[in-house]
């Protein structure tokens, strides 16, 4: 990584008014590759065990997770009781997730997670995707090669406030060599699943509407009525947050503005995404500690 293309990086700080969580941007070299790179750091921070849940929404994109310190366990968001009978592995790989997410940390907790393009992530790694889909799996399961070696680096030789950066240094290269000509660099997944879409539609030699949903679900684990999924919601969310700093939200309003066809619609788009109505979904967000993703993902836009 270059020392003129630098990562950016915005903080929200949790209960105490504490630093609780960073988001990092990657360096413009590696923008087609990776997404987003997400810190969470509790050790100074006083949580009840309801604030020690982690609420994530559905993705498409793949994830790498470090975890320096502390533990995390998966639980079913229906019934959101910590169990250990499924813990995250120190260094995991997870698949793109159709359903929302939910962990627990029986006490602090410093980890970061890299989020990561499907069709890139299948440029790095010979795999099915899907194969992974909903999988949360140790790293050393899915990957053999340079970058597990990377990743097993960053894991012991991790410093506070530098391994992504770390990461981001040694993933220059293994994606240099690994990227096909023509990979573009994106901002939001509207961009991505159009991009991918038309690049579907004149690769190889079958032109049909059928062969390019395939090579999309080839490239991804995913049908591009799926990416389409994600792609609304991502302007749904971006639009809300508009929308709340000119004033009292107008729901209906806001849905006709990201695409659906009415509030209901809206409201069943965003159940399937998070688990929850817009209404709560954004009470939550402002006042729930367990919440902090959703707020920090807020600060990409």
């Amino acid at each position: 990584m270059d020392k003129d293309d630098p990562t950016s990086t915005s903080t929200i700080s949790g209960v105490e008014g504490k630093p609780s969580a960073t988001l990092f941007l990657p360096p413009h070299s590696l923008a087609s590759c990776v997404v987003t790179g997400v810190e969470r750091d509790t050790r100074t921070l006083s949580l009840t065990q309801e604030q020690r849940y982690n609420f994530f929404p559905a993705s498409p994109l793949c994830t790498i997770s470090w975890f320096f310190e502390g533990t995390s366990y998966l639980v079913d968001p229906d019934n959101p009781t910590p169990s250990f009978s499924r813990p995250v592995p120190q260094l995991s790989f997870a698949g793109p997730q159709t359903k929302p997410l939910v962990s627990w940390n029986p006490g602090p907790v410093d980890a970061l997670t890299v989020a990561i393009y499907p069709e890139a992530w299948t440029q790095l790694v010979e795999c099915d995707l899907e194969t992974l889909i909903d999988k949360t799996l140790p790293l050393e399961d899915v990957v053999s090669t340079a970058l597990l070696d990377l990743c097993q680096k960053v894991l012991l030789e991790h410093k506070t406030e530098i391994s992504f950066q770390q990461f981001m240094h040694g993933l220059g290269p293994i994606w240099a060599n690994s990227r096909p000509p023509r990979f573009s660099v994106y901002y939001r997944l509207s961009d991505w699943a159009h991009e991918l879409a038309t690049k579907a539609a004149s690769s190889g030699t079958g032109k049909s509407v059928r062969q390019a949903q395939r090579r999309i679900k080839s490239w991804t684990g995913q049908s591009q009525r799926d990416l389409q999924f994600y792609a609304r919601n991502e302007a749904l969310f971006e639009k809300t947050l508009a929308a709340a700093t000119k004033g009292p939200l107008d729901l209906a309003t806001v849905a006709l503005e990201a695409g659906f066809a009415d509030q209901a619609h809206m409201g069943r788009s965003v159940r399937k995404l998070t688990g929850m109505s817009p209404s709560k979904l954004n009470d939550l967000i402002a006042t729930a500690e367990a919440f902090w993703c959703y707020r920090l993902i807020g600060e990409r836009f």
